[in-house]
């Protein structure tokens, strides 16, 4: 009897290192990272309503920037994406953890790996432009500005931010506007520090700000919040491809990991319809999104849960 309990604990203690080991928290933006599991591989997806869209699109060429800390393209996860590579810094600093993670939470979303007529995948019709502008531990306005400029001169169709600053700046505010005047779309994170103040870019008019939710659909408690989060996406244990010494894929959370999966939605939508800018993004958003907390709008949820069925259809009968 004593033996078959000591079986029992040791199955218990392995199962729960198996699913919840933590093997990096982020200082900055507490972006945690985990091993996954086969069902924390599936909720994000189920939560939106996501079924696969095939044989619907013919996939023309994207180009997204991914603005953060550079990406290790020799994980192996990512060496057979189009990503090339721009350092800003100028720094010798390979401290890449933060971008390589988001870069290959991208890459994995079932958005990207949606197949099309001509029997491709989206992710194989993708331009990755990762902008090294820091390191995990510290981001300048001036770097993170010279990344953005890189962006406008790549002409990209998207840029992810899943950074910002609580120091406004007019620069910044500037190559914002800029940006969105050529119809470039920018999602940013909301941030992960409890707190109302306002972060940057994410507070500027026309971006789309993500907040994070978890399993149950409840707001995250590390989230920030405020008037400019426009929506909510999965933010608790996005899959991605990068894996571990075991072989296990690692997953990441906050607010990062939720608005680099609402940028690989945002790249199928442009596929669906090339004429989708910033302006209509937010109104498909505001149109379709399950609402969530307070009736209505809310600095919590913003308009609420994508519902990926509502948005699939919204857009097709627009166009």
């Amino acid at each position: 009897m004593i033996r078959s309990k000591h079986i029992v604990y040791i199955c218990i203690i392995v199962s729960i290192i198996t699913c919840f080991s933590i093997l990096i928290l982020k200082s900055d933006n507490k972006t945690a990272v985990i091993l996954a599991t086969d069902n924390i591989k599936e909720w994000p997806y189920n939560n939106l309503n996501y079924y696969p869209v095939k044989n619907e699109i013919e996939i023309k060429p994207l180009s997204i920037a991914i603005i953060d800390t550079g990406t290790d393209k020799t994980s192996p996860c990512l060496k057979n994406m189009d990503i090339e590579e721009i350092k800003i810094t100028g720094s010798e600093d390979n401290d890449s953890k933060h971008g390589t993670l988001i870069t290959s939470a991208f890459c994995t979303s079932k958005f990207l790996n949606t197949p099309s007529l001509d029997k491709k995948l989206l992710r194989d019709h993708l331009k990755l432009y990762s902008i090294d502008v820091g390191t995990d531990q510290k981001i300048e306005i001036e770097s993170l500005n010279k990344g953005l400029s890189v962006a406008l001169e790549k002409n990209v169709d998207i840029i992810n931010l899943s950074i910002g600053t609580y120091k406004n700046n007019a620069k910044l505010n500037d190559l914002i506007k800029e940006a969105l005047n050529r119809d470039i779309m920018v999602i940013t994170s909301a941030g992960n520090d409890m707190t109302r103040q306002k972060l940057y870019p994410s507070a500027y008019e026309g971006v789309i700000t993500v907040a994070a939710i978890d399993q149950r659909n409840n707001y995250v408690q590390t989230n920030n919040f405020n008037s400019d989060i426009t929506l909510s996406a999965p933010g608790i244990d996005i899959p991605t491809s990068l894996m571990d010494e075991h072989g296990k894929n690692q997953v990441i959370s906050g607010t990062s990991a939720s608005s680099i999966l609402v940028s690989s939605l945002v790249a199928l939508l442009k596929t669906i319809d090339p004429e989708i800018n910033g302006k209509r993004l937010n109104e498909i958003f505001k149109q379709t999104s399950i609402d969530l907390g307070t009736k209505g709008r809310d600095d919590h949820y913003g308009f609420g849960l994508i519902d990926f069925q509502s948005i699939i259809k919204y857009v097709n009968q627009a166009k």
